[in-house]
């Protein structure tokens, strides 16, 4: 390595890193006496200190500092490094193939500047042979040349990263692939054209990636980034930021903060971190884009895995909540054509309970596909992933489930809801539900009014722990089944009825349930008031009719003597041929 320095004078001086030299270089210089030069291959280190110096490091790995004054510098081939302090140092390349090379400057810095020349080296003999008296304020450099001296045209064009230090403020790159670094203060940083890499660090920034696919971080701070043109990913880092994608399809992550996210136009994935985030997918002129807000950890792993609650409010607003009741913040989704959950986690849920009346919503979890109907505008929300748990509006919702163990929960309203696999739990809520479970052993619960139920295969358990979920409408002797559940495939020995009651023999105080027959419906009242003796937490099995006509009916009495129709339960068992029903189909709540 050859070190070069200057003096602390207000000399002029022309330093090369073609030569050590020995003596200071100022003052006299013999061209004929063919000083000891260093190979134009080695790593220079050339200071010029103070005064408006031209520092060429040719070959090698270079570190340039002009020092005070208004400097230029030029590094030739190598990785080169330069320090800038004035807004007067012009700093340039030849040609891209000059290395990988960086400005360090504590003053505004552009990248992107026009063209400039070395100054002519007045009085200098290029044949290496004659004698050349340079004084203290000419330049001294360029020695023992054998050729005519060439200027090229150098451009920081040419030179690819970019550190700012000090109190600078500005930064900007050009069209190569560009590293820009700010500091401290609120910096102003853009990439222009290349695949560029900008970071903010601390203060409140500014940063815009300009063309081509850009990595942009804000880090500390209160920062507005802009990805502008190309596939960018962009993290606004800690504080409250502004995250925008510009064009194309970009990565947006809010990180830690209150951040408002914006897709822009282009196919984009919007992460909110922690913190209460508004993600905006954005929309194209053609409405054809797909935006997505992702909240799993393997793509966002500045955040904890965390469940989330897809929530639609009113008409309608879509909010996340990230975290046990929002702990870790709420968002607000625009423009979302996509929501994913964290698969790692359970409990994930849409929950559409608090949308305005005449909104329903129609969702397959294994289709991974939720419409969204009845909003006064349209809502683009098509699809959700890794989600488990679903709760309906106050419509008519229809719910599908998947592989997973989902709990499905109505609300409100006429509901359609099946269980698909897996042990689910389904609940038909307030109105004339349907509910199926099919595989699985899975927990069904009617809810209100008249409910159609089907265990399908497995195990399934029928809760009337509340029994006025299904209730017999009785005046005199005038039967109304209007608010009766019908279970469609009761088989003993597989499904049993779940009862909230006395904690021995499967819930009831007497060894059995008692089983009754009548001819007709019409007789069903008597035999209904007939049952004025049933015991407390007793259930009875009555029969109407004969043959392939026969109605089964199951009545189940709470802990007061006697069946009321308004306090007890009365259900159906529709195509039900398993014979009479014994305690031992009965069971409790375990603990």
């Amino acid at each position: 390595m050859a070190l070069i320095n200057g003096t602390n004078g207000n000399d002029n001086n022309t330093f090369a890193g073609l030569f050590d030299f020995r003596p200071a270089l100022i003052g006299s210089i013999d061209l004929s006496l063919s000083p000891p030069f260093v190979d134009s291959d080695i790593d220079d280190v050339i200071n010029g200190k103070a005064g408006n110096d031209i520092l060429v490091g040719l070959g090698g790995d270079d570190i340039l500092d002009g020092g005070t004054g208004a400097d230029i510098m030029f590094g030739g081939s190598g990785d080169d490094t330069y320090y800038v302090d004035n807004t007067g140092d012009k700093v340039g390349e030849a040609s891209a193939g000059g290395g990988m090379d960086s400005v360090i400057s504590s003053v505004d810095y552009s990248l992107n500047t026009g063209p400039f020349y070395l100054p002519a080296i007045n009085g200098l003999v290029n044949n290496g042979a004659a004698l050349a008296t340079l004084g203290a304020t000419k330049y001294a450099a360029y020695l023992f040349l054998s050729e005519p001296l060439t200027r090229p045209e150098l451009t920081p064009t040419f030179i690819e990263n970019l550190t700012l230090t000090g109190t600078a403020i500005i930064g900007e790159g050009n069209d190569l692939d560009n590293i820009i670094d700010g500091n401290g203060e609120n910096n102003v940083l853009s990439g222009l054209g290349g695949n560029d890499t900008i970071r903010g660090l601390g203060g409140n920034d500014t940063i815009s990636g300009g063309e081509g696919n850009d990595l942009l971080n804000g880090n500390m701070g209160e920062d507005s980034l802009n990805g502008n043109v190309g596939d960018d990913t962009v993290r606004g880092g800690q504080g409250n930021d502004i995250v925008r994608g510009g064009q194309d399809n970009d990565s947006l992550y809010g990180d830690l903060g209150n951040d408002s996210v914006f897709g822009d136009l282009g196919n984009d994935t919007l992460y909110g971190g922690d913190g209460n985030d508004v993600l905006d997918g954005g929309t194209d002129p053609g409405g054809a884009d797909t935006d997505t807000a992702d909240y799993g950890t393997v793509q966002d792993p500045v955040v904890l895995p965390r469940s989330i609650t897809l929530k639609g409010a009113g008409d309608l607003t879509l909010t996340v909540e990230k975290g046990p009741l929002g702990s870790l913040g709420i968002d607000t989704l625009l423009n979302i054509e996509e929501v994913i959950a964290d698969g790692s986690v359970d409990n994930n849920t849409i929950d559409f309970s608090g949308a305005d009346l005449g909104i329903t919503i129609n969702v397959d979890l294994g289709m991974q596909s939720i419409l969204i109907s009845g909003a006064s505008s349209p809502q683009s929300l098509v699809k959700v992933v890794n989600f488990d748990n679903v709760i309906g509006t106050i419509g008519n919702d229809i719910i599908i489930g998947d592989d997973q163990e989902n709990i499905l929960d109505g609300g409100k309203g006429d509901d359609s809801i099946v269980g698909f696999q897996k042990n689910d739990t389904l609940m038909g809520g307030h109105g004339n539900d349907t509910l199926n479970g099919r595989a699985g052993n899975d927990l069904i619960i009617g809810g209100a009014d008249k409910d159609i139920l089907t265990g399908g295969m497995g195990n399934d358990l029928f809760d009337y722990t509340n029994l006025k979920d299904s209730q017999l409408g009785l005046s005199w002797f005038n039967v109304n089944l209007s608010k009766v559940d019908v279970i469609t495939d009761f088989t003993r020995g597989e499904d049993k009825f779940l009862v909230q009651s006395a904690p021995t023999n499967n819930g009831f105080f007497s060894p059995a349930v008692r089983h009754l027959s009548v001819n007709s419906i019409l007789g069903l009242g008597a035999t209904v008031l007939g049952l004025a003796t049933l015991g407390q937490y007793d259930a009875a099995q009555i029969t109407v009719g004969s043959g392939s006509g026969a109605r089964t009916f199951v009545a189940i009495n709470n802990g007061s003597f006697g069946f009321n129709p308004n306090t007890d339960a009365f259900i159906e068992l529709q195509n039900y041929t398993g014979g009479k029903l014994t305690i031992n189909d009965f069971t409790t709540p375990t603990a």
